[in-house]
């Protein structure tokens, strides 16, 4: 038999699910908008962001033909605001946020930006909104309407599609030699003024190039007829589609050509998106859908509950792993003001440490010194998932939000399928760590159905990477 060194923790929730966009029929459901945590509290920008999200959800449905809107919002808000009816939040954290509101980048300002790490037709990672854009009505001239500006990027987000602007090649000699704007569609028309002196002059142009200046914009004309496009310019009250092949500009040198190879947006949503089948096959709505419903929700500190095997497989060098393991995250990862409690399972179950908060190396260290050392027995998974949901609930009455790091070898002695239910419906986020080959699926599953938190991962892959067992394979 071939002894060899493998990992101790196969991650078995690694690809859990993460809170995510979803298409449900016509209507989107899941969309988290998150307001950082140093933004001070201003009631008003939940009301702003209510108002951009249910106007922005009309302007969508009439930009794709009718077919989609948005359905269900989260606003996740600071875990210091008070005074207003917030729910508790389930799996909605910061770092998993479709919507960021947060203070100016210095890259951009007050200028909304959607981060986009991939390429054409992928989804990007967020959308990041400044409090003075949804507050300060003077940027509405700077920028357009919130809602249209919020479907241009959303467009970006959820779509992957790009930018039919570019600020630093605004103007470019078509292949007929015409002097042209970068747009899309080269139907919008308008003139070029120098707008760098405040007031509106004639343009200068390069001797070498023939292009304009810097300081010459293109001003639309504001009796403008064509209705595309969003990815160009929002703020036109004509603007209300994404450019299609027919009135496509394939010449004018900007993101959308480069990224997606010269296709129009409209062809990468209808056939290269996320949501590209669903397209095909959705009825356009011939009523008028329903607002969004919001859910205004918050997160305090966190609770965690450590469920640690101590059932006969895991003795001798297992257990010492276990531990080595549980103080890591004691030790060094778990954030300061958080609570964890720790429960042990074999035959049966029970609490060794209630839910301490963490305050400072000593809490830690008492924490450390309850770890379990010994194993024998049996592996009933249920009792002790069951016995850290009685735990968590000793802070504020439920398990909501709450994590739980479930450590294991092997298969169940008991019949999981008995608790999966109440684990679920509990709110609470399990986490679960294999240690070894063989813990049974229905773990994976369970952490699956219940999201997987990013902190818990993050200890996951820490401790993947310092510790390691031999067994046999």
């Amino acid at each position: 038999m071939v002894r060899v060194v493998a990992v101790v923790l196969l991650v078995l929730s690694a690809l859990g699910a993460a809170i995510g966009i979803k298409l449900d029929g016509n209507g989107y459901t899941d969309l988290l908008i998150a307001i950082n945590p140093a933004v001070p509290q201003n009631d008003e920008l939940i009301n702003r962001i209510k108002t951009m999200i249910t106007k922005g959800s009309e302007y969508l449905l009439e930009a794709l033909d009718r077919k989609v809107f948005i359905k269900e919002v989260n606003i996740l808000v600071p875990p210091t605001w008070t005074g207003y009816s917030f729910t508790k939040a389930r799996r909605e954290t910061y770092d998993k946020a479709n919507v960021i509101v947060g203070h100016p980048n210095t890259a951009f300002g007050d200028e909304p930006y959607t981060k986009q790490m991939k390429g054409c037709g992928e989804e990007g990672e967020h959308i990041h909104f400044t409090p003075d854009f949804l507050l300060k009505d003077d940027l509405l001239k700077v920028f357009g309407p919130r809602e249209k500006v919020f479907v241009h990027e959303w467009a970006h987000l959820r779509w992957g599609v790009f930018d039919e602007y570019n600020k630093k090649q605004p103007f470019y000699w078509s292949k007929n030699q015409q002097l042209e704007h970068t747009r899309c569609s080269g139907k919008i028309a308008g003139k070029l003024y120098d707008v760098s002196s405040g007031s509106p002059l004639p343009c200068s142009y390069d001797p070498k190039t023939g292009l304009p200046t810097k300081g010459c914009k293109f001003i639309p004309n504001k009796d403008q007829k064509t209705s595309s496009s969003i990815m160009f310019m929002p703020s036109l009250d004509a603007v209300k589609t994404f450019c299609e092949d027919g009135d496509h500009n394939t010449e004018a040198p900007n993101r959308q050509n480069k990224e997606c190879n010269f296709r129009s947006t409209r062809t990468i949503i209808y056939k290269h998106s996320v949501d590209s089948a669903a397209l095909k096959t959705l009825t356009p709505l011939k009523t008028k859908p329903p607002p969004p419903k919001f859910r205004v929700v918050q997160r305090k500190s966190r609770a965690t509950c450590l469920i640690l095997d101590v059932s006969g497989s895991m003795s001798g060098e297992r257990i010492r792993r276990q531990q080595q393991a549980a103080a890591l995250f004691l030790s060094e990862i778990v954030e300061e003001g958080a609570s964890v409690a720790i429960v042990q399972f074999s035959n049966d179950a029970s609490i060794r440490s209630p839910l301490t908060k963490i305050k400072g190396k000593a809490s830690r260290d008492a924490l450390i010194k309850n770890l379990p050392t010994s194993a024998g027995g049996g592996t009933y998974m249920c009792k002790g998932l069951l016995k850290s949901l009685e735990v968590l609930k000793a802070d504020d009455g439920d398990t909501i939000g709450d994590d739980v790091i479930f450590l294991t070898d092997g298969e169940a002695s008991d019949n999981i399928n008995t608790c999966f239910q109440t684990a679920v419906k509990s709110g609470a986020i399990i986490n679960t760590l294999a240690l070894g080959p063989s813990a049974s699926v229905i773990l994976k599953t369970m952490a699956d159905q219940t999201g997987t938190d990013n902190n818990a991962l993050y200890y996951m892959y820490y401790i993947q990477s310092c510790l390691f067992l031999v067994y046999p394979v």
